[in-house]
């Protein structure tokens, strides 16, 4: 259904007022983390003909708001040779659900890289991601796996993460279940996941329920009133 001038122009001046109130998608001030709460760690294997094998995980935010998405990095790499890895197994903070997405970035051909999503096997503890994986100095292979935060998580925590385990040839299989511990602050929601989250409890809000960082506040009310409006009429 077209939109009337009036109705169009209520939506627009809804959403500017809502922006110039303060309503952005910056990172909210939050609660910083201490310097025992690392986001990042690494670790490495020495094999036969000098190979050494790098393992580096890495949560990508350092502050999360509980409720919303948080992912975690997981790259496997070598100086030489060319193993095979068979599979990553991640251990999530305590009390997190499964992944609500997995994908692992490897090496396809001669040079490429490609990205596609994997179905992350529960392992209790854990979860696993499993292939045949070709890897060289050039071509690494990386898993990401996101979470949902839990939403009772106060503010001002520090989630630690468990390590991860992985398996395949040449030697690369490796348990670092406890090594690579890596950790996020839990921050304040800012304003516009607190305004996505109520409206999505309403029933107008995004059809995922989450604010991307690149969304425009303005863009993500303007189409949510546009839907109010229609469905009044």
């Amino acid at each position: 259904m077209s939109q009337t001038p009036i109705r169009r122009a209520a939506v627009v001046a809804a959403s500017a007022a809502l922006v110039a109130t303060g309503l952005t998608t910056s990172v909210g001030a939050g609660v910083a983390g201490a310097e025992t709460c690392p986001q990042s760690a690494n670790a490495t294997k020495s094999a036969a003909l000098n190979k050494i094998y790098s393992y580096d995980r890495r949560v990508t935010a350092k502050q999360v708001a509980a409720g919303t998405e948080v992912t975690y990095e997981t790259i496997v790499s070598t100086n030489r040779g060319v193993p095979y890895l068979h599979s990553v197994t991640e251990y999530p903070p305590e009390g997190f659900g499964p992944p609500v997405e997995a994908t692992v970035t490897r090496r396809v051909g001669v040079s490429g890289l490609e990205t596609d999503p994997f179905q992350a096997q529960p392992q209790n503890p854990g979860y696993k991601v499993a292939g045949s994986w070709s890897i060289n100095d050039a071509h690494p292979v990386t898993v990401r796996m996101t979470y949902l935060v839990p939403e009772d998580i106060p503010v001002g925590t520090e989630v630690t993460s468990g390590g991860i385990k992985t398996s395949g040839t040449l030697n690369i299989g490796n348990d670092l279940t406890d090594a690579l511990n890596v950790c996020f602050t839990v921050r304040g929601a800012n304003p516009g996941e607190v305004v996505t989250g109520s409206l999505e409890d309403g029933g107008l809000g995004s059809s995922d329920g989450q604010l991307s960082s690149t969304d425009s506040v303005s863009d993500i009310l303007g189409d949510t009133l546009t839907r109010f409006f229609e469905n009044l009429s």
